[in-house]
């Protein structure tokens, strides 16, 4: 026993003095047990590894297998009593450090070469400085990628507005990081197209700028049951599922929030990708131990997942209401309760929204970067979500602990942040749009299916929180306006519309939907100039002169 001991140990310090991995994404060298026996007794710790920037030790760096959280000690070195169950480890890399990337893809983690738990596997990480206390993070949700209406040519139009984006924040002083937050493929296409998650993280090379990958709920095979098992084609492809790391001041969470249950699914039968938005109990621990080691509550926590926490707020008697999406949410707020500036970045719905939830934290709902699941820029080449939003995506910018932001449209200026109406004409003739099908186009087109003239505007707002203003002045007089829901005129005339023309009702798979970042405003008289400001949290002032009548339709501002 003795000297088996002493073979372990021998066996272990060799492998430390192993030359350092590269920051590609290579396998990790495996040091056996000596009796090499599958029935061994379970080695005190199965992966070991060291941190280093420029060979030197970096001591207290946190390192996961995605269960156990531990931290480097003073010679940079780590041990993870590991069940392998994931088949990698990970670093959360410090402020003030960055590691290589492979393509855009940051190699944050390691994967391991065997999942037998009497093998001691070594996995070293090497940091390198990164000066990163002024960084911007931009978020991009649901691009969909599928081969399918035109999606991968409209991605690189909008991976070159972000590359623009990109290029505009690094002349500013910022260093620039991507977070996708999921769906990036789309799991019903996957055999028939022959487009899968590897494909769709593949085309994500074109964005110029260190991307981390977040999984959705297309992006887990379809042809797997079961959450863990349907992930590894998204682990294989991208690496870890949820992960944290620290840009400056900034910790930051990736979360993959969504139980991809897809029941039925067998080796070539598609499942029924049904799934809950929720973090699971494993999932839930990890976080527990991965904040716990954070002891500053002022610290600023950025979660980037999928789903958001909650619905798409709706409206009951002017005031704005909260419902829970994620099934665990409450759950989620409680373990971010004790910090006091959180934020949660999210996708899913193809729609914006941003609300205060708790006083610590506040929720950014992303509009899809494929917007209508690219159906707009096929039928009428312009990006408009369900709720009216142009296709876009976040921009948050921190020097320190301190931040704003702001949605970038696709191919916007990043001053545009509202649609203005002019409700006189707005008029969705069913007759005109649809004349095979009337009766489908008058539901569809909602209140605008009827000529009005009482000179009342609408202004759609899609990154509106509580703190902006929405003001409206004739002859330099205020008017009163009012929140309300309402469905965006704009998106049923680029889906809705073109949509029930080609077969009625039965081709609408994504109607527009009402929401309640609208505003409403009446004037006096049908042909006054309108003085429209919209004033954000930040104090940025956003304006419009309307004349009118002004002209609605596609082509409108």
């Amino acid at each position: 026993m003795l000297m088996m001991k002493k073979m372990m140990l021998a066996t272990a310090a060799l492998a430390f003095l192993m030359p350092l991995l590269s920051c590609a994404n290579d396998e990790v060298s495996i040091v056996k047990d000596s009796d090499k026996q599958e029935n061994a007794r379970p080695q005190p710790y199965t992966v070991t590894g060291r941190v280093t920037c420029a060979g030197k030790p970096l001591a207290g760096v946190a390192v996961s297998d995605g269960v156990d959280v531990v931290v480097t000690d003073a010679a940079g070195e780590y041990r993870l009593n590991s069940s392998k169950e994931f088949g990698y480890v990970f670093v959360t890399t410090p402020g003030g450090y960055g590691v290589a990337t492979d393509g855009n893809r940051p190699q944050f983690f390691r994967r391991l070469s065997s999942l037998k738990t009497n093998e001691v596997e070594t996995a070293d990480f090497e940091l390198r400085k990164e000066d990163n206390e002024k960084h911007a993070v931009f978020t991009l949700a649901d691009a969909h990628l599928a081969a399918r209406n035109n999606d991968v040519q409209e991605f690189r139009k909008a991976a070159a507005d972000i590359n623009a984006t990109v290029r505009n924040l690094r002349g500013q002083g910022y260093k620039v990081y991507g977070i996708s937050l999921g769906d990036e493929s789309w799991d019903l296409y996957w055999q028939t197209n022959h487009y899968n998650i590897m494909d769709a993280r593949d085309e994500m090379n074109v964005i110029e700028a260190p991307l981390y990958h977040n999984m959705g709920n297309h992006d887990g095979n379809p042809y797997v049951a079961g959450d863990r098992k349907s992930e590894q084609s998204f682990i294989d492809a991208c690496g870890p599922t949820y992960y944290s790391f620290n840009l400056g001041k900034v910790h930051y969470v990736v979360l993959d929030n969504i139980e991809y249950l897809n029941d039925g699914a067998k080796e070539g039968v598609l499942g029924k990708r049904n799934y809950h938005e929720k973090i699971v109990d494993t999932q839930m621990k990890w976080l527990r131990k991965d904040l716990a080691l954070i002891k500053d509550n002022a610290t600023p926590i950025v979660i980037a997942m999928h789903s958001p926490v909650y619905r798409h707020p709706q409206l009951l008697n002017g005031e704005q209401t909260l419902v829970y999406l994620m099934s665990n949410g409450s759950e989620l707020e409680s373990l971010l309760s004790r910090f006091d500036n959180v934020h949660t970045l999210s996708g899913h719905l193809h729609t914006s929204h941003n609300i205060q939830s708790t006083p610590n934290i506040f929720e950014h709902n992303t509009p899809a970067i494929s917007a209508t699941w690219w159906w707009t820029d096929k039928l009428v080449g312009k990006s408009v979500c369900l709720d009216g939003s142009p296709g876009g995506y976040g921009v948050y910018r921190w020097d320190g602990t301190t931040a704003d932001w702001y949605y970038k449209g696709l191919f916007l200026d990043e001053s545009c942040q509202f649609r203005a109406y002019d409700l006189n004409t707005t008029y969705i003739n069913p007759q005109s749009y649809a004349p095979d099908y009337v009766e489908d186009m008058t539901r569809y087109a909602h209140e605008y299916a009827t000529p009005r003239h009482d000179n009342r505007v609408l202004i759609n707002v899609w990154n509106y929180d509580s703190a902006w203003k929405v003001e409206v002045f004739e002859d330099n007089k205020p008017l009163a306006v009012t929140r309300v829901m309402a469905y965006d005129p704009m998106h049923i005339i680029a889906y809705d519309a073109p949509r029930i023309k080609a077969g009625g009702a039965a081709k609408v798979s994504f109607a527009t939907i009402q929401t309640s970042h609208m505003f409403t405003a009446q004037a006096a008289r049908s042909n006054s100039t309108l003085r429209i400001k919209v004033t954000d949290r930040f104090g940025r002032v956003y304006t419009e002169d309307m004349v009118r009548p002004k002209a609605f339709g596609i082509d409108m501002k």
